[in-house]
């Protein structure tokens, strides 16, 4: 079964992982712990139902990432409410989707691209580029 594991900063959340998966009855369950936890449970699972899962006009890894947003947005709505409920949750796939990064290695610095080492000798190109813009170094 397809699953992805991200992670993420959210404003109202802090520091988090996120995970989807596929379940059998072709629903998928969200999972997103929270460190350090903001809220009384570090871990809160979400369900999307089936109608749910297709009433998005995604599927695979996409529809992963999307309901994931969804979550993440429901999740910091929640929190913003001070909503209380220990229980599994329903995905309300009526919440508009969150808009920050979901990332591969957790957040070492302000972004992954200055938690990692890079490859490549663009990200030191852009990295000149912003410098120069900046005012740090000369043209």
């Amino acid at each position: 079964m397809e699953q992805i594991v991200r992670h993420f900063i959210a404003r109202r959340l802090g520091r988090g992982i996120v995970t989807a998966i596929f379940v059998p009855d072709d629903g998928v369950v969200i999972t997103v712990e929270l460190e350090p936890s903001v809220i009384e449970q570090g871990r809160i699972v979400l369900t999307a139902s089936p109608g749910c899962v297709k009433s998005v006009s995604l599927s695979g890894v996409e529809l992963l990432y999307r309901l994931s947003r969804q979550a993440i947005s429901q999740i910091q709505r929640r929190v913003r409410d001070k909503t209380r409920n220990r229980g599994p949750l329903e995905l309300d796939c009526s919440f508009p989707p969150w808009q920050g990064d979901l990332a591969l290695a957790p957040y070492g610095g302000a972004t992954t691209g200055c938690a990692e080492l890079s490859t490549s000798g663009v990200s030191t190109k852009i990295r000149r580029i912003a410098l120069v813009h900046l005012g740090y170094l000369k043209r």
